[in-house]
Protein backbone atom coordinates (compact mmCIF):
# COMPACT_ATOMS: atom_id res chain seq x y z
CA UNK A 1 0.00 0.00 0.00
CA UNK A 2 0.86 3.70 -1.02
CA UNK A 3 -0.26 7.15 -0.07
CA UNK A 4 -1.65 8.39 -3.23
CA UNK A 5 -0.04 11.72 -4.43
CA UNK A 6 -2.10 14.59 -3.82
CA UNK A 7 -3.43 14.86 -0.73
CA UNK A 8 -2.35 16.43 2.70
CA UNK A 9 -2.69 15.72 6.33
CA UNK A 10 -3.71 19.04 8.08
CA UNK A 11 -6.45 20.44 11.08
CA UNK A 12 -9.60 22.11 10.62
CA UNK A 13 -10.27 23.48 13.78
CA UNK A 14 -7.98 21.12 15.61
CA UNK A 15 -9.42 18.39 14.07
CA UNK A 16 -7.18 15.87 12.12
CA UNK A 17 -8.13 14.87 8.15
CA UNK A 18 -7.22 14.49 4.94
CA UNK A 19 -7.55 17.01 2.14
CA UNK A 20 -7.25 16.29 -1.26
CA UNK A 21 -5.64 18.90 -3.98
CA UNK A 22 -4.75 19.37 -7.77
CA UNK A 23 -6.18 16.10 -9.50
CA UNK A 24 -7.78 14.47 -6.67
CA UNK A 25 -10.41 17.33 -6.79
CA UNK A 26 -11.19 17.23 -10.47
CA UNK A 27 -12.06 13.36 -9.49
CA UNK A 28 -14.01 14.05 -7.06
CA UNK A 29 -12.27 12.29 -4.03
CA UNK A 30 -13.74 13.31 -0.41
CA UNK A 31 -11.61 14.57 2.66
CA UNK A 32 -11.35 11.96 5.45
CA UNK A 33 -11.74 13.07 8.53
CA UNK A 34 -9.20 11.12 11.55
CA UNK A 35 -8.83 10.05 14.56
CA UNK A 36 -5.80 10.09 16.85
CA UNK A 37 -5.55 6.18 16.27
CA UNK A 38 -6.05 7.00 12.28
CA UNK A 39 -4.05 9.77 12.07
CA UNK A 40 -0.98 7.78 13.48
CA UNK A 41 -1.61 5.26 10.86
CA UNK A 42 -1.31 7.34 8.46
CA UNK A 43 1.88 9.13 9.50
CA UNK A 44 3.50 5.41 9.64
CA UNK A 45 1.69 4.47 5.94
CA UNK A 46 3.93 7.65 5.07
CA UNK A 47 7.39 6.37 6.73
CA UNK A 48 7.06 3.13 4.47
CA UNK A 49 5.65 1.15 6.90
CA UNK A 50 3.73 -2.39 6.10
CA UNK A 51 1.16 -3.62 8.89
CA UNK A 52 3.25 -5.79 10.69
CA UNK A 53 5.75 -2.51 11.58
CA UNK A 54 2.13 -0.51 12.08
CA UNK A 55 0.40 -3.30 14.41
CA UNK A 56 3.66 -3.04 16.83
CA UNK A 57 4.02 -0.09 17.40
CA UNK A 58 0.33 0.08 17.82
CA UNK A 59 0.84 -2.24 20.08
CA UNK A 60 3.34 -0.61 22.47
CA UNK A 61 1.62 3.04 22.13
CA UNK A 62 -1.18 1.63 23.33
CA UNK A 63 -0.44 -1.23 25.67
CA UNK A 64 -3.40 -3.40 24.11
CA UNK A 65 -3.09 -5.69 26.59
CA UNK A 66 -5.65 -8.76 26.02
CA UNK A 67 -6.08 -7.29 22.42
CA UNK A 68 -3.66 -9.70 20.39
CA UNK A 69 -1.59 -8.78 17.35
CA UNK A 70 -4.16 -10.91 14.87
CA UNK A 71 -7.06 -8.08 15.81
CA UNK A 72 -5.06 -4.93 15.57
CA UNK A 73 -3.64 -6.04 12.02
CA UNK A 74 -7.34 -6.71 11.07
CA UNK A 75 -8.03 -3.54 12.21
CA UNK A 76 -5.06 -1.92 10.20
CA UNK A 77 -6.55 -4.20 7.31
CA UNK A 78 -9.92 -2.74 7.46
CA UNK A 79 -9.01 1.01 7.97
CA UNK A 80 -6.78 0.68 4.51
CA UNK A 81 -9.36 -0.41 3.28
CA UNK A 82 -11.62 2.60 3.76
CA UNK A 83 -8.43 4.49 2.37
CA UNK A 84 -8.61 2.47 -0.66
CA UNK A 85 -12.27 2.61 -0.98
CA UNK A 86 -11.94 6.74 -0.66
CA UNK A 87 -9.01 6.84 -3.50
CA UNK A 88 -6.50 7.55 -0.45
CA UNK A 89 -4.46 4.74 -0.36
CA UNK A 90 -3.50 2.79 -3.54
CA UNK A 91 -2.97 -0.99 -3.54
CA UNK A 92 -0.45 -1.61 -6.35
CA UNK A 93 -1.84 -2.66 -9.22
CA UNK A 94 -2.07 -6.41 -10.01
CA UNK A 95 0.05 -5.86 -13.13
CA UNK A 96 2.88 -5.40 -10.95
CA UNK A 97 2.34 -8.18 -9.13
CA UNK A 98 1.83 -11.72 -11.01
CA UNK A 99 -0.07 -12.76 -13.90
CA UNK A 100 -3.37 -14.68 -13.48
CA UNK A 101 -3.45 -18.23 -14.26
CA UNK A 102 -5.29 -17.22 -17.66
CA UNK A 103 -2.31 -15.24 -18.84
CA UNK A 104 -0.64 -16.07 -22.35
CA UNK A 105 2.52 -15.38 -23.43
CA UNK A 106 4.55 -14.64 -26.25
CA UNK A 107 8.69 -13.83 -26.99
CA UNK A 108 9.73 -11.28 -30.06
CA UNK A 109 13.44 -11.66 -30.09
CA UNK A 110 15.15 -12.18 -26.89
CA UNK A 111 11.83 -10.85 -24.42
CA UNK A 112 9.28 -12.79 -23.32
CA UNK A 113 6.04 -10.83 -22.74
CA UNK A 114 2.83 -12.40 -20.16
CA UNK A 115 -0.43 -11.07 -21.35
CA UNK A 116 -3.30 -10.69 -19.31
CA UNK A 117 -5.86 -9.40 -21.82
CA UNK A 118 -8.63 -10.74 -24.88
CA UNK A 119 -7.77 -14.09 -26.19
CA UNK A 120 -9.12 -12.41 -29.38
CA UNK A 121 -6.47 -9.67 -29.59
CA UNK A 122 -3.59 -12.13 -28.75
CA UNK A 123 -5.09 -14.67 -31.37
CA UNK A 124 -5.02 -12.20 -34.10
CA UNK A 125 -1.96 -10.31 -33.46
CA UNK A 126 0.36 -12.74 -31.37
CA UNK A 127 -0.79 -15.68 -31.52
CA UNK A 128 2.40 -16.29 -33.84
CA UNK A 129 5.20 -15.23 -31.63
CA UNK A 130 3.18 -17.20 -28.67
CA UNK A 131 5.28 -19.60 -26.08
CA UNK A 132 4.02 -23.37 -25.59
CA UNK A 133 3.51 -22.78 -21.71
CA UNK A 134 3.38 -20.62 -18.60
CA UNK A 135 6.98 -18.72 -18.01
CA UNK A 136 8.07 -17.74 -14.70
CA UNK A 137 10.55 -15.89 -15.95
CA UNK A 138 9.38 -12.83 -18.33
CA UNK A 139 10.26 -9.19 -18.89
CA UNK A 140 7.15 -7.53 -19.32
CA UNK A 141 3.86 -8.09 -18.05
CA UNK A 142 0.68 -6.62 -20.04
CA UNK A 143 -2.41 -6.04 -17.96
CA UNK A 144 -6.00 -5.08 -18.97
CA UNK A 145 -8.38 -3.26 -17.28
CA UNK A 146 -12.04 -2.93 -18.56
CA UNK A 147 -13.23 0.76 -18.20
CA UNK A 148 -11.95 3.92 -17.21
CA UNK A 149 -9.25 4.30 -14.51
CA UNK A 150 -10.40 5.16 -11.07
CA UNK A 151 -8.35 7.84 -10.78
CA UNK A 152 -5.68 9.86 -13.13
CA UNK A 153 -2.29 10.44 -12.75
CA UNK A 154 -0.37 14.02 -13.81
CA UNK A 155 3.01 14.65 -14.84
CA UNK A 156 5.28 16.60 -17.62
CA UNK A 157 4.24 16.16 -21.15
CA UNK A 158 6.81 14.52 -22.93
CA UNK A 159 5.12 14.29 -26.83
CA UNK A 160 2.08 15.63 -27.84
CA UNK A 161 0.07 15.92 -30.95
CA UNK A 162 -3.12 15.26 -32.89
CA UNK A 163 -3.02 11.55 -31.87
CA UNK A 164 -1.40 10.59 -28.96
CA UNK A 165 0.11 12.45 -25.50
CA UNK A 166 2.94 10.86 -23.78
CA UNK A 167 3.18 11.56 -19.88
CA UNK A 168 6.01 11.25 -17.96
CA UNK A 169 5.15 10.83 -13.71
CA UNK A 170 6.58 11.40 -10.84
CA UNK A 171 7.79 9.37 -8.07
CA UNK A 172 4.94 9.48 -6.07
CA UNK A 173 2.73 6.50 -5.62
CA UNK A 174 2.24 2.86 -7.01
CA UNK A 175 2.87 4.53 -10.56
CA UNK A 176 5.58 6.60 -9.98
CA UNK A 177 8.42 6.84 -12.49
CA UNK A 178 5.83 5.53 -15.32
CA UNK A 179 4.60 6.92 -18.91
CA UNK A 180 1.57 7.27 -19.22
CA UNK A 181 -0.06 7.85 -22.97
CA UNK A 182 -3.48 8.80 -24.35
CA UNK A 183 -5.04 8.48 -27.20
CA UNK A 184 -8.16 9.93 -29.31
CA UNK A 185 -11.72 8.40 -27.39
CA UNK A 186 -12.46 6.68 -30.60
CA UNK A 187 -9.79 4.42 -29.99
CA UNK A 188 -11.32 2.50 -27.02
CA UNK A 189 -8.47 3.72 -24.84
CA UNK A 190 -8.74 5.33 -21.95
CA UNK A 191 -5.25 5.58 -21.07
CA UNK A 192 -2.35 2.72 -20.80
CA UNK A 193 0.31 3.02 -18.37
CA UNK A 194 3.80 1.51 -18.65
CA UNK A 195 6.88 1.75 -15.93
CA UNK A 196 9.72 3.18 -17.33
CA UNK A 197 11.57 0.34 -17.02
CA UNK A 198 9.42 -1.52 -19.61
CA UNK A 199 8.47 -4.67 -16.99
CA UNK A 200 4.73 -3.37 -16.65
CA UNK A 201 1.91 -2.21 -18.88
CA UNK A 202 -1.36 -1.08 -17.92
CA UNK A 203 -4.18 -0.37 -20.74
CA UNK A 204 -7.77 0.38 -19.88
CA UNK A 205 -10.08 0.10 -22.57
CA UNK A 206 -13.95 -0.21 -23.54
CA UNK A 207 -15.20 -3.31 -22.28
CA UNK A 208 -16.99 -3.56 -25.72
CA UNK A 209 -14.59 -3.84 -28.01
CA UNK A 210 -14.83 -3.82 -31.55
CA UNK A 211 -12.42 -5.10 -34.34
CA UNK A 212 -11.76 -1.76 -35.10
CA UNK A 213 -10.40 -0.97 -31.08
CA UNK A 214 -8.47 -4.36 -31.15
CA UNK A 215 -6.46 -2.54 -33.88
CA UNK A 216 -5.62 0.40 -32.11
CA UNK A 217 -4.89 -1.25 -28.56
CA UNK A 218 -2.35 -3.55 -30.67
CA UNK A 219 -0.85 -0.78 -32.56
CA UNK A 220 -0.98 1.05 -28.89
CA UNK A 221 1.25 -1.98 -27.18
CA UNK A 222 3.79 -1.19 -29.24
CA UNK A 223 4.79 1.58 -27.35
CA UNK A 224 4.85 -0.62 -24.58
CA UNK A 225 7.38 -3.25 -26.13
CA UNK A 226 9.93 -0.36 -27.49
CA UNK A 227 10.20 0.75 -23.91
CA UNK A 228 10.84 -2.78 -23.16
CA UNK A 229 13.11 -3.19 -25.96
CA UNK A 230 15.25 -0.30 -25.49
CA UNK A 231 15.95 -1.18 -21.74
CA UNK A 232 17.30 -4.63 -23.50
CA UNK A 233 19.36 -2.92 -26.18
CA UNK A 234 17.09 -3.66 -29.05
CA UNK A 235 16.36 -1.08 -31.10
CA UNK A 236 13.32 -0.61 -33.55
CA UNK A 237 14.48 0.85 -37.27
CA UNK A 238 11.55 2.33 -39.91
CA UNK A 239 12.47 -0.04 -42.53
CA UNK A 240 11.39 -2.42 -44.55
CA UNK A 241 13.34 -5.58 -45.31
CA UNK A 242 14.46 -8.05 -47.31
CA UNK A 243 16.29 -12.27 -46.75
CA UNK A 244 18.92 -12.02 -49.26
CA UNK A 245 21.77 -14.37 -49.26
CA UNK A 246 20.95 -15.52 -45.27
CA UNK A 247 20.80 -12.01 -44.28
CA UNK A 248 18.10 -9.17 -43.66
CA UNK A 249 18.81 -6.17 -45.58
CA UNK A 250 16.98 -3.34 -44.38
CA UNK A 251 15.69 -0.48 -46.67
CA UNK A 252 14.78 2.40 -44.44
CA UNK A 253 13.67 6.02 -46.06
CA UNK A 254 11.43 8.77 -45.10
CA UNK A 255 7.22 7.90 -45.91
CA UNK A 256 6.75 7.72 -49.28
CA UNK A 257 10.48 7.31 -50.09
CA UNK A 258 9.50 4.14 -51.76
CA UNK A 259 10.46 1.44 -49.22
CA UNK A 260 7.74 -1.00 -49.88
CA UNK A 261 8.43 -0.44 -53.79
CA UNK A 262 11.79 -1.28 -53.66
CA UNK A 263 11.95 -4.33 -51.66
CA UNK A 264 8.63 -5.37 -54.37
CA UNK A 265 11.79 -4.92 -56.81
CA UNK A 266 14.28 -7.03 -54.72
CA UNK A 267 11.10 -10.25 -54.29
CA UNK A 268 10.09 -10.06 -58.41
CA UNK A 269 13.45 -9.79 -59.92
CA UNK A 270 15.87 -11.93 -57.56
CA UNK A 271 12.86 -13.80 -55.38
CA UNK A 272 13.75 -12.54 -52.42
CA UNK A 273 11.61 -13.21 -49.30
CA UNK A 274 10.16 -9.99 -47.56
CA UNK A 275 10.70 -10.10 -43.73
CA UNK A 276 8.74 -7.22 -42.94
CA UNK A 277 7.35 -3.94 -44.82
CA UNK A 278 7.45 -1.44 -42.15
CA UNK A 279 9.83 -2.32 -39.24
CA UNK A 280 12.48 -4.20 -37.88
CA UNK A 281 14.53 -4.59 -34.49
CA UNK A 282 17.99 -4.84 -34.28
CA UNK A 283 20.48 -5.83 -31.43
CA UNK A 284 23.91 -7.14 -31.61
CA UNK A 285 24.33 -10.55 -30.18
CA UNK A 286 27.88 -11.76 -29.73
CA UNK A 287 29.39 -9.04 -31.34
CA UNK A 288 27.03 -9.16 -34.66
CA UNK A 289 23.81 -7.26 -35.48
CA UNK A 290 20.96 -9.31 -35.93
CA UNK A 291 17.62 -8.75 -36.83
CA UNK A 292 14.31 -10.24 -35.10
CA UNK A 293 10.56 -10.59 -36.38
CA UNK A 294 8.01 -8.04 -34.77
CA UNK A 295 4.31 -8.51 -35.51
CA UNK A 296 4.37 -4.39 -36.20
CA UNK A 297 3.80 -4.65 -39.92
CA UNK A 298 2.43 -1.37 -41.07
CA UNK A 299 -0.22 -1.83 -43.93
CA UNK A 300 2.10 -4.65 -45.68
CA UNK A 301 0.90 -7.63 -43.29
CA UNK A 302 3.98 -8.90 -44.06
CA UNK A 303 5.83 -10.39 -41.21
CA UNK A 304 8.33 -12.89 -40.15
CA UNK A 305 8.65 -14.61 -36.79
CA UNK A 306 12.59 -15.49 -37.59
CA UNK A 307 15.96 -14.08 -36.39
CA UNK A 308 18.43 -13.59 -39.20
CA UNK A 309 22.24 -11.86 -39.07
CA UNK A 310 21.46 -8.03 -40.36
CA UNK A 311 23.45 -7.97 -43.79
CA UNK A 312 23.12 -3.75 -43.99
CA UNK A 313 21.22 -0.86 -43.89
CA UNK A 314 20.41 1.00 -47.11
CA UNK A 315 18.98 4.44 -46.92
CA UNK A 316 16.97 5.27 -49.93
CA UNK A 317 16.05 8.92 -51.27
CA UNK A 318 14.01 9.67 -54.63
CA UNK A 319 16.28 10.94 -57.75
CA UNK A 320 16.04 10.85 -61.41
CA UNK A 321 18.85 7.91 -61.33
CA UNK A 322 20.15 5.55 -59.36
CA UNK A 323 23.28 5.75 -57.20
CA UNK A 324 24.75 4.28 -54.28
CA UNK A 325 26.33 6.60 -52.14
CA UNK A 326 29.44 6.16 -49.17
CA UNK A 327 27.99 7.83 -45.83
CA UNK A 328 30.74 9.46 -43.65
CA UNK A 329 30.17 7.77 -40.15
CA UNK A 330 27.97 10.88 -39.10
CA UNK A 331 25.70 10.61 -41.87
CA UNK A 332 25.48 7.04 -41.14
CA UNK A 333 24.84 7.70 -37.72
CA UNK A 334 22.53 10.63 -38.01
CA UNK A 335 20.56 9.15 -40.96
CA UNK A 336 19.73 5.42 -37.96
CA UNK A 337 18.70 7.60 -35.25
CA UNK A 338 16.88 9.68 -37.85
CA UNK A 339 14.76 6.54 -39.01
CA UNK A 340 14.65 4.75 -35.03
CA UNK A 341 11.32 4.56 -33.60
CA UNK A 342 12.81 3.72 -30.07
CA UNK A 343 11.89 6.05 -27.66
CA UNK A 344 13.38 9.80 -27.69
CA UNK A 345 11.29 11.54 -25.37
CA UNK A 346 14.19 13.18 -23.22
CA UNK A 347 17.72 13.63 -23.89
CA UNK A 348 18.78 9.96 -22.06
CA UNK A 349 16.75 7.94 -24.28
CA UNK A 350 18.00 10.00 -27.34
CA UNK A 351 21.58 9.41 -26.09
CA UNK A 352 20.63 5.47 -25.91
CA UNK A 353 19.70 5.38 -29.29
CA UNK A 354 23.16 7.77 -30.69
CA UNK A 355 25.03 5.08 -28.64
CA UNK A 356 23.77 2.29 -30.20
CA UNK A 357 23.89 3.62 -33.87
CA UNK A 358 27.37 4.82 -33.33
CA UNK A 359 27.88 1.21 -32.27
CA UNK A 360 26.21 -0.83 -35.25
CA UNK A 361 27.48 1.19 -37.97
CA UNK A 362 31.37 -0.07 -37.76
CA UNK A 363 29.89 -3.82 -37.85
CA UNK A 364 27.71 -3.74 -40.93
CA UNK A 365 27.97 -2.07 -44.19
CA UNK A 366 25.89 1.24 -44.71
CA UNK A 367 24.83 3.11 -47.63
CA UNK A 368 22.46 5.29 -49.24
CA UNK A 369 20.89 4.73 -52.07
CA UNK A 370 19.42 7.67 -54.44
CA UNK A 371 17.23 5.69 -56.69
CA UNK A 372 14.51 5.98 -58.95
CA UNK A 373 10.88 3.10 -58.90
CA UNK A 374 12.50 1.44 -61.87
CA UNK A 375 14.04 -2.87 -61.91
CA UNK A 376 17.33 -0.89 -61.93
CA UNK A 377 17.41 0.62 -58.54
CA UNK A 378 17.14 -2.93 -57.13
CA UNK A 379 19.79 -3.69 -59.42
CA UNK A 380 22.14 -0.95 -58.68
CA UNK A 381 22.36 -2.17 -55.06
CA UNK A 382 22.31 -5.65 -55.92
CA UNK A 383 25.53 -5.05 -57.68
CA UNK A 384 27.41 -3.21 -54.60
CA UNK A 385 26.18 -5.71 -51.91
CA UNK A 386 27.25 -8.49 -54.16
CA UNK A 387 31.11 -6.83 -54.30
CA UNK A 388 30.98 -7.25 -50.66
CA UNK A 389 31.52 -10.97 -50.32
Amino acid sequence: MKPKYGFIKTDICGTPCLLPYGQNIADHIPELKLNPTASLIWDLICKGMDKEQIASVLYNKYDAGAKNMQDILADITEYENILVSYGILENIPPSRTVPSSHAKYFQIGNIKIAFDGPNTIFEKYFQDFALPARETQYQQYIHFYKGKPRWYINGNVLVRNGTLSIIETGAEGAYGNSYIFTFPEEYGIYEMRVSKDGSAADIYCTPSLTAEHASHIFHALRFAFLITAQQHEMFVIHSASILYKGKAWLFSGCSGTGKSTHTALWNKLYNTPVLNGDLNIISIKENFPITYGLPWCGTSGIFTTEAYPLGGIIFLRQAAANNVITLSNYDKALSLIQRLVSPSWDAMLLQKNLDFAERIIHKIPVYRLDCTKEPEAAYTIKKTIDSLD
